[in-house]
């Protein structure tokens, strides 16, 4: 969440900074999209210690295994909390 809000200013420091400058030139587009490819890199272990490769992956696996059984339980019964619990998603 703290990376998710961080990466929401970034973009929004540009996009205020493209409008003032030179609005007719979407240049915060192409910022933005090197920023979040070095970042994705970075945290796939490019420049960093395999210790933050390490803990993005587990992250990522545990989510991915978090939402197997949510939709897996949700199936079985299914009913109302299926939309609930589902658009946390």
């Amino acid at each position: 969440m703290v990376l998710n809000v961080a990466v929401n200013g970034v973009w929004t420091a540009l996009l205020i900074a493209n409008v003032r400058t030179t609005p007719a030139i979407p240049w915060a587009v192409l910022a933005m999209a090197i920023i979040l490819s070095l970042l994705w890199q970075y945290l796939n272990g490019r420049w960093a210690q395999a210790k933050t490769s390490e803990c993005f992956i587990a992250a990522v696996a545990a989510l991915i295994k978090l939402k197997e059984i949510s939709y897996s339980y949700l199936h079985k019964n299914s009913g109302v909390p299926y939309v609930g619990i589902g658009t946390a998603f």
